[in-house]
């Protein structure tokens, strides 16, 4: 058995198909650089972009909200790259150093509806969807909807591709 990791190179905009560079000028324009995941997604001539509609869908949830989602599946998954980009959103997002590191071991309780969404995410996530009914009444008695619950296992979908991507991929942080 080999203890030797495999590394994938991160693509540049001239090593991608056709169907891939136009998200290369987007994030440049936007960003001012191109972030290694969705680099490692234009192996794939659709990947990048089946996997941008997918994180640029409209929804029901606010930006916090899909913070919370996105740092709890990145510590399930102990992803380095999603868990650095996680928090760096989040702290974007109002969140402090210690609401982050509550989020990302289960509860929230700073905030009630936040804090029934991460109950319920982390176990979601946890236990591969598999959930307690009273974590589902929790999240439904603080005013979520059946809408929200939708959006919000999209939003743990998304954010277990993107892990998933960056664990077996060896994706580097952003500038390294």
């Amino acid at each position: 058995m080999s203890t030797t990791i495999q590394t994938f190179d991160i693509p540049k905009k001239e090593d991608v198909s056709v169907h891939s560079k136009k998200y290369f000028d987007y994030f440049k324009e936007r960003l001012g650089t191109m972030p290694n995941l969705f680099a490692v997604f234009a192996y794939s001539d659709y990947a990048l972009e089946s996997y941008f509609h997918l994180h640029s869908r409209k929804h029901h949830l606010n930006r916090q909200e899909i913070e919370v989602i996105s740092l709890i599946v990145a510590t399930i998954f102990e992803c380095a790259y999603c868990q650095e980009r996680n928090k760096m959103a989040a702290r974007l997002n109002d969140f402090s150093e210690e609401q982050i590191h509550e989020i990302t071991h289960g509860s929230a309780s700073f905030h009630p509806q936040l804090n029934a969404l991460t109950r319920l995410v982390y176990r979601i996530a946890a236990n591969r969807g598999n959930v307690e009914n009273y974590l589902l009444s929790d999240f439904f008695a603080v005013g979520y909807t059946t809408a929200h619950l939708v959006d919000v296992l999209l939003s743990i979908g998304e954010n277990t591709i993107a892990n998933m991507v960056c664990n077996t991929m060896n994706v580097p942080p952003d500038g390294l």
